[in-house]
């Protein structure tokens, strides 16, 4: 289905990735006729419908400038999400275990879903699938820097300890890996490392973004090394409490990326706050510069 808006024209779309997994998605076109427009691809737990209710305005930013926006919903999140008030029955938490009782995880799964959606992209006559960006989020509120051992959303202490959802993020590195299409990555408020996960017994981020064996061989930081030169933005990182990490623990669990860019610095931007300019706006100059 399609219908028109302000900036743009939208169309709601399905794709079958295996027999019984279906990835829905919108695709914003912008309503400006300037050739085949480039794609951000925006990835998040809460889905499509919480990305558009907490980035409106980036969003808009995009579509007037004229770069087309898809904003899929992997399974297990948004729309195909098993319950939409984020697993209070734990029910995604038992699909990854069962994944990795069968030998997979739920993050490959989801990845393979991007992937899916980033072929679709590649196919697509409207739009130029060989100029992609991934815009990874986590849209959840953070925790301050002292956090109660308590489960997530429980109101033990006086504050309620809120869930981190770094997956968009996750997705966004790790589908750069597999695509030559992407040309820049936008993380925010991802997660710094799975390293985290072992500094304390209680924390905050689920199970469906863990990846058995991962820290055997590397970090993310080793990963997100891995994809220089490109442009790379990574904004407000949060630690397994969902707590924004420190300058100087960020700068240390982050060195494998600085000494990866080294000789392309420029295309790297670590930051916290809002010193810098909006993620549209940021990732709208890095793929009008590879034009």
């Amino acid at each position: 289905n399609s219908a028109s808006m302000n900036c743009s024209t939208v169309e709601g779309i399905t794709i079958g990735v295996e027999s019984d997994i279906v990835v829905p998605l919108l695709l914003f076109r912008p309503a400006i006729k300037v050739g085949r427009p480039s794609t951000v691809v925006a990835i998040a737990e809460g889905g499509k419908e919480l990305f558009l209710e907490n980035r409106s305005q980036e969003i808009e930013t995009l579509l007037k400038r004229g770069v087309a926006v898809c904003i899929p919903d992997v399974r297990g999140a948004g729309e195909t999400s098993p319950d939409s008030r984020r697993d209070p029955e734990n029910d995604e938490n038992v699909q990854a275990v069962n994944e990795e009782m069968l030998g997979e995880t739920l993050v490959g799964r989801r990845l393979k879903d991007l992937r899916t959606v980033l072929a679709y992209l590649g196919q697509r006559a409207d739009i130029d699938g060989t100029r992609v960006a991934l815009w990874g989020e986590s849209l959840m509120p953070l925790n301050g820097p002292l956090v109660l051992d308590e489960l997530p959303l429980w109101q033990v202490g006086p504050q309620i300890q809120q869930q981190g959802e770094p997956l968009g993020g996750l997705l966004a590195v790790l589908g750069a890996l597999y695509s030559p299409n992407v040309r820049a990555v936008a993380v925010r408020n991802g997660l710094a490392g799975f390293a985290s996960i072992l500094d304390t017994a209680f924390d905050y981020v689920p199970a469906d973004v863990t990846v058995p064996g991962f820290l055997e061989v590397g970090d993310l930081a080793d990963v997100e090394a891995t994809l220089s030169p490109t442009p790379m933005l990574l904004e407000d990182l949060i630690d397994a409490q969902d707590r924004l990490v420190a300058e100087p623990v960020l700068k240390t669990q982050l060195q494998p990326v600085y000494d990866a860019y080294g000789r392309a610095s420029a295309n790297l931007s670590v930051r916290s706050g809002d010193g810098g300019p909006h993620v549209s706006e940021w990732l709208i100059s890095h793929l009008e510069a590879g034009r």
